[in-house]
């Protein structure tokens, strides 16, 4: 899908993300292989996991939040609602590759690695970095929005990591 296609398809979710952002979930996102997992924490009001889904349906989304975003700005009256309009937003969509819980990431032991992880959360950011990174694959993709925000610590837990990009709130 195009950039700037993708864009206009979310472009009525009224949200914070930008759509440099989701130029970038583009450009990753297309370029992972089909069976690719995809990790997204602080789903929020859904335009990024949305968003990631649309950019490549081969990919499987887990998107996770633990609804201290969208619950308390009214977006959603409670947890029951949150999961209703997270699933009404993937049927208005049509997709097929997204799967959203309501939980919190630090609770969770996976089973698995992922492809790419994004990382949008603005309480707990640094903690859920260092403990998802040992469930990012070896050559993976990692993006973190609003990267300047907690730019030593993305730096410190990340020696190593080889920086791609950075554009919108979004570094690579």
């Amino acid at each position: 899908m195009k950039d700037e296609d993708l864009i206009k398809s979310v472009s009525d979710i009224n949200s914070y993300v930008l759509d440099d952002d989701i130029r970038l979930y583009n450009k990753y996102m297309s370029s992972l292989k089909p069976g690719s997992v995809a990790l997204d924490v602080g789903t929020g009001v859904g335009k990024s996991a949305i968003a990631l889904a649309l950019a490549n349906p081969k990919i499987l989304v887990l998107t996770y939040d633990d609804g201290s975003y969208a619950i308390p700005r009214g977006w959603a009256s409670n947890v029951n609602d949150y999961v209703d309009k997270i699933h009404e937003l993937t049927q208005k969509y049509n997709v097929n590759n997204l799967s959203f819980s309501v939980e919190d990431i630090l609770t969770i032991k996976f089973n698995q690695q992922f492809d790419l992880f994004h990382l949008d959360d603005e309480a707990k950011e640094g903690d859920i970095l260092e403990y998802v990174l040992p469930y990012v694959k070896s050559g993976g993709i990692l993006l973190v929005r609003n990267y300047r925000r907690f730019k030593d610590r993305v730096d410190s837990l990340c020696t190593g990591f080889e920086y791609l990009d950075y554009l919108g709130l979004i570094q690579v």
